[in-house]
């Protein structure tokens, strides 16, 4: 099987070296970044499929692949692999938190890691080298390297360890915020959701939706400031979904969360929907979650319902909101970002 040009480069190199990648098998590949042609491949070599990105996972299984969605592999996936292949993730302490989690596999196995250059595959050695450990490397095409490791195995893995619950100012509400590495916003309230929060359009009561919550910093605040508000949460990482239920639970605030990709997994219609959206999957440009929040909300608003956003200055996010909607303002603007609010 050949590999497409239209795959992600390391995917492509990923198929450049089937023949050592496919010697071990099943092979466990975490984190693949599309569903390029694993349903052809798991034909003739069994694969175990564990993503942490719900749209990945959605993809495999409308292709009759099983797939874990969550934010660790089972016990069980980690049983059955033979081989372990990663792709490397856009954040650096994600990478390293899932290099420190496969050092606590049950056997020793054949484990490679495979990543684009500028987003940070280089470290690898690095990293491995300050677990004890060795690599050397497979492959290195299209601006990618793929290497192989050798990890001390069975060595103690929590993922409570790396969980951080902190105390934010936001606005004028005190919240506390469940970090976890490759969450966005991770280390500290970015600017332009800080942007946002001053420029909050609150809703007294009736239905919320924080489309891309992330760490469910901007659900969370809203529920503070509106109690009556039913909020639903919503985001594709698993990660996130996990850090907003967190959030929520050291708050203690009542919302409901859940994993869509977009509006994949949305029920009803909303008198409000807020967003930070994202427009990156991985290294990689991305408008699609954009896109489909602002094309799709009038379907998921109520009559008089409003849609606000901040986005950076520089992309076509209010072009799109005048397509879709007759009434659109910006709410603020900074060198950097701009508040949109658009009613249905």
């Amino acid at each position: 099987m050949q590999a497409s040009a239209a795959w992600q480069p390391s995917t492509q190199v990923v198929w450049r070296n089937l023949d050592v990648l496919s010697q071990a098998q099943p092979l466990l590949v975490m984190n693949p970044p599309e569903l390029a042609g694993w349903a052809e491949l798991n034909e003739s070599v069994p694969c175990l499929f564990f993503s942490q990105d719900y749209r990945v996972s959605q993809a495999f299984r409308q292709q009759g692949l099983e797939i874990e969605f969550a934010v660790l592999p089972s016990p069980e996936q980690w049983q059955m692999a033979e081989a372990v292949l990663l792709f490397w993730p856009k954040a650096k302490e994600l990478a390293q938190w899932l290099l420190g989690l496969l050092t606590s596999l049950p056997r020793e196995l054949p484990i490679w890691v495979v990543g684009e250059h500028q987003a940070g595959v280089k470290s690898t050695p690095k990293l491995v080298e300050a677990l004890g450990g060795s690599c050397y490397k497979q492959d290195n095409a299209r601006r990618c390297s793929l290497f192989q490791l050798e990890l001390p195995v069975a060595q103690p893995f929590s993922l409570e360890e790396y969980w951080r619950l902190d105390a934010w100012q936001l606005a004028d509400q005190s919240l506390q915020v469940a970090r976890l590495p490759g969450v966005f916003s991770e280390q500290s309230l970015d600017k332009g959701s800080q942007l946002l929060l001053d420029h909050l359009f609150l809703p007294q009561q009736g239905r919320v939706l924080d489309f891309g919550c992330g760490a469910g910093v901007l659900g969370a605040y809203l529920k503070t400031k509106c109690p009556s508000a039913e909020v639903v949460m919503l985001d594709v990482s698993a990660l996130a979904l996990e850090a907003s239920k967190r959030t929520l639970a050291a708050n203690q605030l009542d919302a409901t969360v859940l994993a869509s990709d977009a509006w994949s997994g949305v029920g009803g219609r909303f008198d409000f929907i807020l967003s930070n959206p994202p427009f990156h999957t991985g290294i990689h440009t991305d408008y699609a979650p954009a896109l489909a929040l602002i094309s799709q909300a009038q379907a998921h608003l109520n009559p008089g319902g409003v849609l606000q956003l901040v986005a950076n200055s520089h992309l076509p996010y209010l072009e799109w909101l005048r397509q879709h909607f007759s009434k659109v303002q910006v709410d603020a603007e900074t060198s950097q970002f701009r508040i949109y609010r658009a009613w249905r």
